[in-house]
């Protein structure tokens, strides 16, 4: 369905559509990647086993389940390590991916998917982090680890592994915002887990001071993880007279927005959280949307 209307000058064109392929509207493969799944509210630290689904790889490890419904001190959005609000929802995680005097101590979550991946398949991972308040250094080691069984250790070391996902060099986390750690992963066959974290020793690890922290550490937040198959679905617009826009849905690995009769206009596509993808011009604007997530986009011209 798309409709148009005019208000004090702005066209403002809203498409919603919904498609049948269950090819294309793919589930995300992480089971509770938002952490809202709540087995009994923290009061403690090292209590990620009070969400569904996660769990510590390690034996020594400590990872923290933050929860709106938690004790004070592992609440959300105010908690142990500072203020942060959930990407969405009521709740994130918090892992160490370093901390002074503690020689190449780590923490990592791990998970198993819903179902195991498909031998020369593409898919896209994508989550957000953030650095806690009290952290007194940032970094931007930070990845992901895709394995055909579970990974589980009797020591904090890193495992001895090269992340198949992770941030760019020089995306450092940062206090205020929500890193996007996000690509592409062509599967071998037969992995069924996820595993996140810093997989470097100390002696490799990044380390740039942050202003403000009260303790020597990198402390990481970890929020809305997804693994879909690749393929995205975009929009297309087209102006077909006054009142009407038109045009097959859903549009695949290109948006389309085309306004002769406005030269000089905007578009903003975002999806429907309110999350903005895109901005700019509207007239003869094509924009390659292969590596965007798969799901429905609202067009403002």
């Amino acid at each position: 369905m798309a409709t148009l209307t005019m208000e004090h000058g702005k066209i403002t064109c809203l498409l919603a559509f919904i498609v049948a392929s269950t090819t294309v509207l793919s589930q995300n493969l992480v089971p509770n990647g938002g952490f809202e799944e709540v087995l009994e509210c923290p009061d403690l630290q090292s209590q990620l086993d009070r969400t569904s689904h996660w769990f510590d790889p390690s034996e020594m490890g400590t990872p923290d389940y933050y929860h709106a419904c938690g004790e004070p001190w592992y609440s959300v959005p105010d908690n142990t390590v500072g203020f942060q609000e959930p990407v969405d929802g009521q709740a994130y995680v918090g892992i160490f991916l370093w901390i002074y005097l503690l020689e190449d101590m780590r923490e990592m979550i791990e998970v198993e998917l819903l179902s195991t991946l498909q031998a020369g398949q593409c898919y896209r991972f994508r989550m957000h982090a953030n650095l806690g308040d009290f952290s007194q250094k940032t970094t931007d080691d930070l990845g992901v680890f895709f394995s055909d069984s579970a990974f589980v250790t009797p020591t904090a070391e890193p495992p001895a592994l090269q992340p198949h996902i992770a941030l760019a060099p020089g995306t450092l986390l940062n206090k205020s915002d929500w890193t996007v750690l996000e690509g592409e992963y062509i599967a071998s066959g037969g992995e069924r887990y996820l595993m996140i974290g810093n997989y470097l020793l100390d002696a490799q690890t990044t380390l740039v001071e942050d202003t403000g922290g009260t303790g020597n550490f990198v402390y990481c937040h970890i929020d809305s993880v997804s693994l879909t198959p690749c393929g995205a679905i975009a929009l297309g617009v087209e102006e077909e007279g006054t009142s009407i826009v038109a045009g097959p849905m859903p549009f695949q690995d290109r948006l389309d927005v085309r306004m002769e009769r406005a030269p000089g206009g905007r578009y903003r596509v975002t999806d429907m959280q309110g999350r903005l993808g895109r901005i700019g011009e509207a007239a003869a604007a094509h924009v390659e949307t292969s590596s965007w997530p798969v799901g429905p986009y609202v067009i403002e011209v």
